[in-house]
């Protein structure tokens, strides 16, 4: 027994040497792994890969569309890829009573997808809706240094945009989507 112990261990300690590592080897075994997409799509855009990283992001929400993480990790590897207006095309799943009930349990998924949606927003020239999702997000974690310099860093554009660069008070992330809409002037993102 002992023997057969010892040689396993050096096979699984490959495996267990890093998080992505056994994230990969938990997808090898079950690739609808929600927890092990979400895992190693944050992994792969956080080291750079970020096509891989939005792969595996795409096929987690496909799985689960109610998952708050799935979705952050999917509007952080394309705001990183480049691609704002794809990430602003998540907004209308914000609609989703299973996916809101998630975030509104969960602020660091909740606070990084908001920040995702609200930077992409400001590159692509909607001030007014970018600082109220950047508000919002700002809210959820108030203590959140980069939320808190991302802030004071657009301030000074939602200003010259007409808008007031304070952040007032949120609205619930129900109404999150109609109030971008009312604030982009478009009729309905849905």
């Amino acid at each position: 027994m002992v023997l057969a112990a010892i040689v396993v261990m050096p096979s699984r300690i490959a495996v267990w040497a890093s998080d992505r590592e056994l994230f990969v080897d938990a997808l090898s075994k079950n690739p609808r792994s929600v927890p092990a997409l979400i895992s190693v799509a944050k992994d792969a855009c956080d080291g750079g890969s970020l096509q891989e990283g939005i792969a595996y992001a795409e096929r987690a929400v496909a799985l689960d569309s109610t998952r708050a993480a799935a979705y952050s990790n999917l509007a952080h590897c394309l705001f990183q890829a480049g691609q704002p207006e794809r990430v602003i095309a998540l907004m209308p799943a914000l609609t989703d009573a299973g996916l809101i009930h998630d975030l509104e349990r969960d602020n660091a998924p909740a606070s990084s997808l908001l920040n995702s949606l609200a930077g992409s927003h400001f590159v692509t020239n909607r001030p007014k809706a970018g600082w109220l999702l950047l508000c919002y997000a700002l809210a959820l974690r108030p203590d959140n240094e980069m939320l808190q310099a991302n802030v004071r860093d657009v301030a000074p554009e939602v200003a010259a945009a007409g808008g007031s660069p304070v952040c007032g008070r949120t609205v619930g992330i129900a109404n999150l989507l109609e109030t971008v809409e009312e604030i982009d002037g478009v009729a309905d993102l849905r």
